[in-house]
């Protein structure tokens, strides 16, 4: 794929601190509150979700997955993986913490990614829908 073909679809924060959630959705007009905003997609174009875990203080040993429902892929080097679920550890650091998640819809439908991150004694789920059409 040529470079460019992405979609950058949003910047999806989710707090770490205990406190509840909050989506934005970097989109004409900005999206905020406690209701995940739904992300529009053609079917077979790359997007790109931005997950944004904002931490007060820094937390050393964090567990974290994204999961995809059936009708998604992860895309790496513009090829589909097999995998359902990606699994790392690692460390989020004081502030914004951007992780970028390449998908694909293969067909239409509405289907939602799942963002976890776990650890320091916090556990935070976010969930990104994503309304993939023909």
């Amino acid at each position: 794929a040529a470079a460019g073909a992405a979609i950058t679809i949003g910047v999806v924060r989710a707090r770490a601190d205990r406190d509840p959630p909050t989506a934005i959705a970097r989109s004409t007009p900005t999206i905020e509150g406690p209701i995940a905003p739904t992300f529009h997609v053609p079917a077979h174009r790359l997007a790109v979700v931005k997950i944004d875990f904002a931490v007060e203080e820094s937390i050393d040993d964090v567990a974290f997955a994204v999961v995809l429902p059936e009708g998604l892929s992860f895309i790496s080097d513009g090829r589909e993986l097999p995998d359902r679920a990606f699994r790392w550890r690692g460390r989020l650091t004081r502030g914004s913490n951007v992780f970028p998640v390449a998908v694909r819809g293969a067909r239409p439908g509405r289907y939602t990614l799942e963002a976890h991150a776990d650890g320091g004694g916090v556990a935070t789920r976010y969930d990104v829908t994503l309304e993939v059409s023909s």
